[in-house]
C-alpha cells in the first residue's frame, strides 16, 4: 500500500514545486510587431541628454538598433542621415547603439561625420530587451501616434523608408 501511495505524492510534490518555481517570474514581453504601439522608453543620448520615445509623437519616426561593428547597420545610418537631410522636421530619426561603449560610439559618429540622435542602450536590461532585438540592425517605423508601420531586420536603404513614410 505505501509503495502505491509513495510515488503519486512525490509526483504530486514534484508539480508543486514547478507550479511554485514560476510563481515569482515576471510576465515576459512579447516583441513589439506591426500595427501595435511601440512601447515608450527613454535613455542617455550620445550628447548627454536623456531622450524619450513619447517625445517624438506627432511626427513619423524611424527607431534604428545598431552597433559599429554591423555593416548593414552602418551603411542604413547613412541612409537615415540622407532621409533626414531630405525630410528635414517632417520625420523623427533617433538611433539606439546596443551594447557599446560611449567614447567607441562617439568617436565613430565623429569619423562617419553622423549627424543623427544617438541613445546608449547596455543591451541587457534596457531597451533592446525591452524591443526584443535579436538581429542588429532592426528598425522600426512609426506614425504619427507611435504605431509600428513596419518592422525590419537588416539595413534598410532610403528607398526602403521613403515608400513606407509616404
Amino acid at each position: 500500500m505505501i509503495r502505491k501511495i509513495l510515488p503519486s505524492k512525490l509526483l504530486l510534490l514534484a508539480l508543486l514545486v514547478v507550479v511554485l518555481a514560476g510563481c515569482g517570474e515576471k510576465p515576459r514581453t512579447v516583441a513589439p510587431v506591426e500595427g501595435a504601439q511601440a512601447p515608450d522608453f527613454s535613455g542617455p543620448a550620445l550628447n548627454g541628454k536623456t531622450i524619450a520615445l513619447k517625445d517624438l509623437r506627432g511626427k513619423q519616426a524611424v527607431l534604428s538598433f545598431w552597433r559599429t561593428d554591423s555593416p548593414p547597420g552602418i551603411r542604413e545610418l547613412n541612409a537615415l542621415t540622407e532621409l533626414q537631410e531630405e525630410k528635414g522636421d517632417k520625420v523623427e530619426i533617433l538611433t539606439v547603439n546596443v551594447g557599446e561603449d560611449k567614447t567607441q560610439v562617439d568617436i565613430f559618429i565623429k569619423e562617419k561625420k553622423l549627424a543623427l540622435p544617438v541613445i546608449l542602450d547596455d543591451g541587457k536590461t534596457t531597451i533592446a530587451k525591452l524591443y526584443r532585438i535579436d538581429y542588429i540592425p532592426t528598425t522600426f517605423i512609426l506614425d504619427e501616434q507611435g504605431v509600428i508601420l513596419k518592422k525590419v531586420n537588416g539595413g534598410m536603404v532610403k528607398s526602403e523608408v521613403d515608400n513606407v513614410l509616404k
